[in-house]
């Protein structure tokens, strides 16, 4: 879901800035408690495949702190390969830590690589076949 449009056709609730910033919240209480003993925080929606990796994206910027969103995708790609964070999610979230786009900015690749896919005919995360040369 990209749009409230989207939400309302498919039925759905659209996230909310209210959303991410309880989402952020958790996710700070989360940080400050693992200081004073190792926590593990599970992150999941109903597919796991936009707005759960879209949560933990979030959270891993905030973790990491400002400039450093690239690493936080590297580190969310590590973790779970075949992921598109949903971009409304991650919009809330860039404004609500100020990151003045650099959050969407890094995970736009992920969408070209996405689109890619699909004009090939390829499942998202689908393995890319190795195409030979033929033999003459």
């Amino acid at each position: 879901m990209v749009s409230r449009e989207d939400a309302a056709a498919l039925h759905a609730k659209a996230p909310t800035a209210a959303d991410i910033r309880t989402i952020l919240r958790f996710g700070r209480d989360c940080f400050i408690s693992s200081k004073a003993a190792p926590t593990h925080l599970l992150i999941h929606c109903n597919a796991g495949a936009s707005r759960s990796p879209a949560a933990a994206y979030a959270i891993l910027c905030l973790w990491l702190g400002k400039n450093r969103e690239i690493q936080a995708k590297d580190l969310l790609l590590r973790i779970k390969q075949d992921v598109v964070p949903n971009p409304m999610v991650v919009a809330y979230a860039d404004r609500l830590l100020g990151r003045e786009g650099k959050m969407l900015e890094a995970i736009r690749t992920l969408y070209a690589e996405l689109n890619d896919d699909i004009d090939r005919g390829m499942a998202p995360g689908e393995a890319k076949p190795e195409i030979q040369p033929e033999s003459q």
